[in-house]
């Protein structure tokens, strides 16, 4: 669903229940406006979520903007990089998602064009379950994740120094003694959609999730990730043995 159809509906909601309730402009804020939020946080995370999600073709109406902006992007990627899928995601909201393999480094870097803005996953997996995701937006690290998925965040930088910072991390794991994972370019769509719902799995099983969620969007709890995993491991906030 389109993120304007679904801000439309929440609105027209709002608007119904203030008009049949009659309640006064203190019980609006303190009930009803919270419990929209909430109704709409849980409502979008279980469409995005469900059982019969799954990559479609990219329509051939309506997305020729995201696929001509997409495609000027990823010619910021660095050498190495061959594109071996696109696909899209009927989710809240929805996605158009370029795939790119590296020969012959392994990383797997993912372009996601949400029509409001794109956001790139620089992906590196490794043996018993580890992996090294560095995004170039804090909203990627707004929801909990296990604690073997490390994440590190740089807004806004570009695809090249993106890339040379997520390289100097698989550096740093590989001293720790991780050993990457190498999966066939045939077989991202079935990696993609397992991480995808173990990770909606993942966040269900938090007591109050909604209101979790909530709580880190608006206090950008993604900032704590915006440095190097290394750093991330001397100030406390990462644990490569969990």
């Amino acid at each position: 669903m389109k993120n304007w159809m679904w801000s439309v509906s929440v609105f027209i909601i709002t608007v119904a229940v203030v008009f049949l309730s009659g309640l006064s402009a203190f019980w609006i804020y303190l009930i009803v406006i919270p419990g929209l939020i909430f109704l709409f946080i849980q409502v979008s995370f279980m469409y995005s979520f469900r059982e019969s999600l799954k990559p479609e073709e990219i329509p051939r109406y309506g997305y020729d903007s995201r696929t001509k902006e997409t495609e000027r992007r990823m010619r910021g990627l660095p050498a190495g990089f061959r594109l071996t899928d696109k696909f899209y995601l009927k989710g809240i909201p929805d996605s158009v998602t370029y795939v790119f393999f590296h020969e012959p480094e392994p990383v797997i870097c993912c372009i996601y064009n949400f029509g409001t803005k794109l956001a790139v996953d620089f992906v590196t997996l490794y043996n018993d379950g580890f992996t090294l995701t560095t995004n170039d937006t804090l909203d990627a690290g707004m929801a909990p994740r296990p604690m073997k998925n490390f994440i590190q965040l740089f807004p806004g930088l570009p695809y090249e120094k993106l890339y040379n910072n997520h390289m100097n991390s698989h550096l740093y794991l590989l001293e720790k003694g991780l050993k990457p994972m190498y999966i066939h370019p045939g077989e991202f769509r079935h990696y993609f959609m397992s991480e995808y719902r173990a990770q909606g799995n993942f966040i269900r099983q938090i007591p109050f999730w909604p209101f979790i969620l909530l709580f880190r969007t608006v206090t950008k709890y993604g900032r704590k990730y915006d440095r190097p995993l290394r750093k991330q491991v001397e100030e406390g906030i990462t644990n490569i043995y969990p």
